[in-house]
């Protein structure tokens, strides 16, 4: 048998419920999760080997559902290989070829010269449902602010209910948002976008202030700052909504967060163990509902607000400067290395880019320009380090997302500092160029296109 070739690891797509496994006497299992995939979307495969097998033995991965992705095999059937690491777990993650007829397929796992488990995989032939979608905040200084949803070029709006900061999941079926209550509460809020599917999370803490941070691109994660405004306790959550659960992932000040684009459940995030701003902040990587603890990305004390994006980690590096507001660069993360993309001179009272939002390919960077009275929408080319302005005449221009293939921003125009239904919601042509609105009164757009 050949040695296998690299597998990429790729994006886990596919709506499933939690993974079964075939679990020996001497606790070796195999799982495969979702246990449900579609022909074209991405699957899960890991487990332990507790007996029978070395660490850094090679494990052997075989199923006729991985026919077209790899060229080894075993006994004739399509197989993959991976290596069993330290604390005895193995983990690879692979996507079905298209051409997978649907049924049900054995999994089935190899180590030591024995076989030590199996279990199913259900490929189907239904295409991922995406549904485009916008999100955004309705309300005047009277009537405060309710969260809306609509197609993606602004027709059809529909009131979800009182709330603000929406976050639209990829695939436009949900919705979170935060719900201001009584006593300092601030629930979270996941809202089916049609129907009436409704779920509340934290609402039973008092003073407690949920804030959505990310979902992860198969929208079954979402990443949520709780903070308690009382007791200064906060901490960075996930949430698992197919199977409703959450963990928590870290402990202190959460300064941004992001989920990869092609490990499932796997986020960075900014964290810093005080609220005040001089404290060190690095980031940190981690995977949600795993064994592992987070590891540690960056030691400089100076990292926060990560997005994560096909080209690696973009983040920002702080330099505090006394009084004066600190002074924010762009750097890229990858492979270990770093690599400044910015070298701006922001004045006393501004402090310079925030990351927001990556196109699909990581190329190109949509960033708002931060500061005292300051949202500034920005594009910045991350191959060229070109970080330019987005404009539209006199009127106050700020950043909320880029479209998938990088040709577009999604800014809010004329509503900073306003009521949302002050401000007109716009894409602008990320060369630069005219407007267009989508959806006049409204703000804090979040979209999926």
């Amino acid at each position: 048998m050949r040695r296998a070739k690299s597998v990429a690891l790729l994006l886990l797509i596919g709506v499933g419920l939690t993974a079964t496994s075939a679990a020996s006497a001497s606790s070796n299992f195999i799982e495969v999760s979702p246990r449900r995939v579609e022909a074209g979307t991405h699957v899960t495969i890991h487990g332990i080997v507790r007996s029978g097998c070395a660490r850094g033995d090679n494990v052997t991965i075989y199923s006729r559902a991985f026919a077209g992705i790899t060229e080894d095999e075993f006994a004739g059937v399509p197989a993959l290989i991976t290596v069993l690491a330290d604390n005895r777990m193995f983990n690879v993650e692979v996507k079905i070829s298209k051409e997978i007829r649907p049924g049900s397929y054995t999994v089935g796992g190899r180590c030591g010269g024995g076989n030590f488990g199996q279990t199913q995989l259900r490929v189907t032939n239904a295409a991922f449902s995406v549904r485009p979608m916008i999100a955004f905040v309705r309300g005047t200084a009277r009537s405060g602010p309710s969260v809306w949803v609509a197609n993606a070029n602004g027709r059809r709006p529909r009131r979800l209910g009182r709330g603000a900061q929406p976050l639209l999941a990829p695939n436009g079926q949900s919705v979170a948002f935060v719900r201001f209550a009584a006593r300092g509460r601030r629930p979270l809020i996941v809202r089916a976008t049609r129907g009436r599917g409704v779920r509340r999370f934290f609402g039973g803490r008092r003073h407690a202030q949920a804030t959505p941070l990310a979902w992860s691109p198969n929208s079954r994660y979402l990443a949520v700052a709780v903070a308690d405004q009382r007791g200064g306790h906060n901490v960075l959550i996930v949430i698992d909504l197919f199977r409703g659960r959450y963990e928590t992932v870290a402990r202190g000040l959460t300064q941004g967060a992001g989920f990869a684009p092609e490990i499932p459940g796997k986020l960075v995030f900014g964290s810093s163990r005080s609220t005040s701003p001089s404290a060190p902040v690095d980031l940190y990587a981690a995977r949600a509902f795993s064994r592992a603890g987070a590891e540690r990305l960056t030691s400089d004390g100076r990292s926060l607000n990560p997005v994560w994006g096909r080209q690696g980690i973009v983040f920002d590096r702080e330099r505090l400067r006394g009084g004066d507001a600190p002074a924010y660069q762009l750097f890229l993360l990858r492979g270990g290395e770093t690599t400044q993309i910015t070298d701006l001179h922001p004045s006393a009272l501004l402090s310079g880019l925030v990351p927001l939002a990556v196109s699909a390919d990581g190329a190109h960077l949509v960033a708002s320009y931060v500061g005292q009275d300051t949202s500034q929408a920005w594009a910045v080319d991350l191959a060229s380090h070109e970080a330019r302005r987005l404009t539209q005449g006199r009127a106050a221009v700020t950043a909320w997302g880029i479209s998938a293939d990088g040709e577009s921003a999604l800014v809010g125009i004329g509503g900073f500092l306003a009521p949302p239904s002050r401000g007109r919601i716009a894409t602008l042509p990320f060369a630069g160029g005219r407007a267009r609105v989508l959806i006049r009164h409204g703000g804090s757009p979040s979209w999926n296109r």
